[in-house]
């Protein structure tokens, strides 16, 4: 037996600070371990990009974090505009090249439409969701969604995952409103979800998402219709129907 112990932390090999660095995001491993020496803090510069927190981290905060990581690197970003209301599209403005999966909270209709408007969420991107805050206009975040999901089947071609909600009020949900615009190609989501946020024209889903997995919705049912599309790959389905 090595009569050798480890007694500093500095004497652990990478590969065990690379698997420790695996278990937490990357805001708890810059905050931890972030120029403690430069050995640490070029295996932060390495590794804490991969998945990125920035939900409860303040602004300035979170550009010392940017700045101190390749942003090309991040592929999973959340963000809040819980304590300012301007984080969310600033960020989004950085070059994260790299971005797969992406999660915004407590954003306003004006956000999200800033943000899709001036194209900053990745053409590439897997996986989006928006929570808007509770005390957005109900017709406001209806109108916005139809419109961002019009987006989402003209230029988010690879984006399998989309969940759409607001923080649980029951005055969200909307009971009146249709689409009036149409989409111009099928969305390619195997995964659509809505929360409190009613979707009128349940032959409209079907039509539009022929490769869900699983859905999850709100809304009513059409009078007119008297079959719906199949949807073969359809294997979890929660409903309400109004």
């Amino acid at each position: 037996m090595n009569g050798s112990l480890v007694t500093t932390l500095e004497c652990l090999p990478n590969e065990i600070f690379i698997t420790l660095f695996s278990y937490l995001d990357g805001y708890s491993i810059y905050q931890s371990f972030y120029e403690l020496n430069n050995r640490l803090s070029g295996l932060v510069r390495c590794t804490m990009g991969k998945y990125l927190d920035l939900r409860e981290i303040q602004r300035h905060k979170c550009q010392q974090v940017l700045a101190s990581i390749d942003q090309s690197q991040v592929t999973e970003l959340l963000l809040s505009n819980k304590y300012d209301d301007e984080l969310a599209d600033r960020l989004l403005a950085c070059s994260f090249q790299g971005l797969r999966y992406l999660t915004l909270e407590c954003v306003g209709v004006f956000t999200v439409s800033d943000i899709i408007y001036r194209k900053l969420i990745p053409n590439y991107l897997e996986s989006l969701s928006i929570c808007f805050r509770s005390d957005q206009c109900r017709e406001k975040v209806h109108e916005l969604s139809m419109g961002l999901l019009k987006i989402c089947s003209r230029y988010l071609k690879s984006l399998r995952y989309l969940n759409l909600y607001t923080d649980f009020n029951p005055e969200m949900v909307n009971r009146n409103a249709r689409i009036k615009n149409p989409i111009d190609n099928d969305l390619s989501c195997q995964c659509f979800h809505l929360t409190t946020i009613c979707l009128n024209n349940l032959h409209w889903i079907l039509s539009h998402l022929p490769c869900l997995r699983s859905l999850t919705f709100i809304a009513t049912l059409d009078t007119w219709t008297d079959s719906y599309p199949p949807l073969p790959h359809l294997h979890t389905c929660i409903a309400t129907l109004i």
